[in-house]
């Protein structure tokens, strides 16, 4: 029951007391003195009007009247301020009392036998420990106590540790004595409390008879019985009342949240409501779930305000990547026109970071109708997108010299490293002997199985570059930090190569090297030389079957030696001129299954996907873009860095002994 405050016309004045030292009166003062006490005895009565101080002097119908009205809880409190409301709601004539005030609890069972009512008020209200009187939640119905988990280890007792006590265990109880005392199971082991243990133990050790022990040991087979049943009901109850108390606190949470919504909704931030978006939540703020009325105190303006300036970026943001989608487009066509491939080009990323594109993506957000023209960039591209060429190339010479020479061993996979003798290279020089064909670059992150085998220039159209390692995120601006490749000088296996196509390796580029269109063959290796059915034969027939011969470019026998032949001194490779198929009668084909394309009309966006076979390009577009007759360069087209390997397939049997002359 909630105690009213007095009126404030009773209410007692504050009194300041001076901090000063009180003045002595003098022997006339006399009358001053009792003039002041006077006052202040009556100051004193009219502070303690209208209090409830002369409460336990009232009749006693009305304080039962009143008190069968509180919540037992608030019943057991008041019991406990004064010794005057002690005596009186603890004596056995208030029993009355305790009933009514447990009746205004709801499903709650009755008190059972030996528990008086403020003992079982106690037990099931107040929320401390009976033995330490810490708070504690906890109640042990069968033990009929509360206890917290630090009185739990020194008064419970497992059944199977514990040591039975002699006279009980004379007496033929020891083995059951469990029937007689209450006992829970914890994790599948039996406990007891030693203060019912010790009860027991106490009462049947004061018997005499044998009459009396049995009927004894009956009376509290029963009882035990009881209890259960009755903690049964107990935990029944609890659970409902958790589940209603749940309930109560979603409802109080709904209504606040409903009285917050229509504030917010009044001070018109309602479009920014419904645009709040995860990780930000409405109904998780603390304000919001608070399970409390709503008052007028509580105030979101600041949490809407905040989300109002994240839905302005929100929208900005979106405004943009729609921009910059139509930005793609036309880098997209431009691109289409202008295949076959034969330098690198910028993504999505690089492009929209042209100042001409950036500067009509980030104008201001206007109507539609003031929606940026992207085609208005198509003429400059041509010289934008040689600008950005010399960028990279130099960004790319600039990391090789800021790793610097003295880089000989493995560092980790996000450097580069060179293998180079020399103390100091100027720009120049790097460059010279990045172009030259026994400078190898390597990329760890495009397989798991094989090294990746690049050179310059197309090792700057190699994709690592803008979707990192193992080519797992969305592109990004070009950039050479976080990349896996590394790269070597005078590689073994390029010397080699070079030296077999009669050039000289210390100055031999990679662009003299494509012009000799020279090709190769391993000698050691069987898986290339191996046999194919014939085109107008199904049969499994060993018979039926024709001889493949594959040959390498230059790039490509080395990329062979590196990843197949470590050991420089095993290398066995021969020149294969293509004219002397002509006397073998072979067909040549162009090794397209070994090569990188791409789809078109994929090409810059989000479903772009990884490179493909020629095979798998074609059935790509034919069922992605029912485009049933695709063609090179217009529905597809080969990657600028992709590889170079050329097949050779005879048209005699596998005994046509002109080919394996050959070898």
């Amino acid at each position: 029951m909630d105690v009213t405050d007095p009126p404030e016309n009773e209410k007692a004045p504050t009194v300041r007391r001076s901090s000063r030292k009180k003045h002595k009166p003098a022997p006339g003062d006399a009358a001053v003195i009792k003039s002041s006490v006077g006052e202040s005895s009556k100051r004193k009565t009219r502070s303690k009007a209208g209090r409830l101080s002369d409460l336990p002097n009232q009749h006693l119908d009305i304080l039962f009247e009143i008190f069968g009205y509180l919540h037992p809880y608030d019943l057991l409190k008041l019991a406990r301020t004064t010794k005057d409301f002690r005596r009186q709601l603890l004596d056995i004539s208030s029993r009355p009392i305790w009933r009514a005030s447990l009746k205004n609890i709801p499903d709650l069972p009755k008190c059972p036998p030996g528990l008086t009512e403020p003992q079982w008020v106690n037990l099931v209200f107040s929320p401390h420990c009976h033995l330490c009187l810490c708070v504690v939640r906890t109640i042990e119905w069968k033990f009929r106590v509360r206890m917290c988990s630090k009185c739990t280890k020194q008064h419970l007792r497992c059944t199977f540790m514990s040591e039975k006590p002699p006279l009980i265990a004379q007496r033929r109880i020891g083995p059951t004595f469990e029937f007689y005392i209450p006992i829970k199971t914890i994790k599948y082991d039996r406990y007891y409390f030693d203060r019912d243990m010790n009860e027991i133990t106490s009462k049947y050790n004061s018997l005499n008879t044998e009459e009396q022990k049995r009927t004894f040991l009956e009376d509290k087979k029963e009882s035990v019985r009881q209890i259960e049943e009755h903690s049964l009901r107990c935990e029944a109850w609890l659970a409902k009342q958790v589940i209603n108390r749940s309930q109560e606190l979603d409802n109080i949470r709904t209504e606040r949240r409903k009285a917050i919504l229509r504030k917010i909704i009044e001070l018109g931030y309602e479009e920014d409501y419904l645009s709040i978006r995860y990780p930000d939540s409405f109904e998780d703020h603390k304000l919001v779930k608070h399970p409390h009325p709503l008052t007028e105190r509580a105030s979101m303006v600041q949490y809407m305000e905040e989300m109002r300036a994240k839905r302005i970026v929100r929208e900005r943001t979106a405004i943009i990547s729609k921009r910059k989608t139509f930005a793609i487009r036309e880098l997209t066509r431009f691109k289409n026109v202008d295949l076959p491939c034969t330098d690198i080009t910028p993504e999505g990323p690089d492009f929209c970071d042209f100042p001409p594109v950036k500067a009509l993506i980030e104008q201001p957000i206007g109507d539609i109708a003031d929606e940026p023209n992207f085609s208005e960039v198509y003429d400059l591209l041509p010289d934008l997108i040689i600008s950005w060429r010399a960028h990279v190339r130099e960004l790319f010479i600039s990391h090789l010299i800021d790793v610097g020479p003295a880089h000989f061993s493995v560092l980790r996979s996000s450097e580069l490293r060179i293998c180079s003798n020399e103390p100091h290279m100027t720009r120049e020089e790097v460059e010279a002997v990045a172009s030259l064909a026994t400078t190898v670059f390597y990329c760890h992150s495009c397989s798991e199985v094989e090294e990746t085998v690049l050179f310059y220039p197309e090792v700057l159209g190699h994709r690592c570059w803008t979707r990192g390692r193992f080519q797992e995120r969305d592109p990004a601006k070009w950039s050479c930090s976080g990349s896996a490749l590394t790269w070597k000088l005078s590689e073994a296996a390029a010397r080699y190569i070079i030296e077999l196509a009669l050039m000289d390796p210390d100055a031999a580029t990679t662009r003299n090297m494509d012009s000799s269109q020279t090709r190769f063959v391993c000698s050691d290796c069987n898986d290339f030389l191996r046999l194919a059915p014939s085109a107008d034969d199904d049969d499994d027939d060993e018979d039926n079957y024709k001889p493949i011969l594959t040959t390498f470019g230059w790039r490509e026998a080395v990329s062979h030696l590196i990843n197949y032949h470590e050991d420089p001194a095993s290398y066995d490779m021969k020149i294969f001129d293509l004219s002397d198929l002509e006397d073998l009668s072979c067909e040549v084909l162009d090794g397209s299954e070994m090569r990188a394309w791409s789809c078109t009309h994929c090409r810059d966006l989000p479903i772009e996907g990884p490179r493909r076979s020629l095979e798998r390009v074609k059935t790509h577009v034919m069922e992605h873009h029912d485009i049933f007759d695709p063609s090179l360069n217009r529905d597809y087209f080969l990657e600028y860095e992709s590889p170079n390997i050329y097949h050779a397939v005879s048209d005699f049997d596998s005994d046509d002994d002109d080919l394996f002359d050959f070898w």
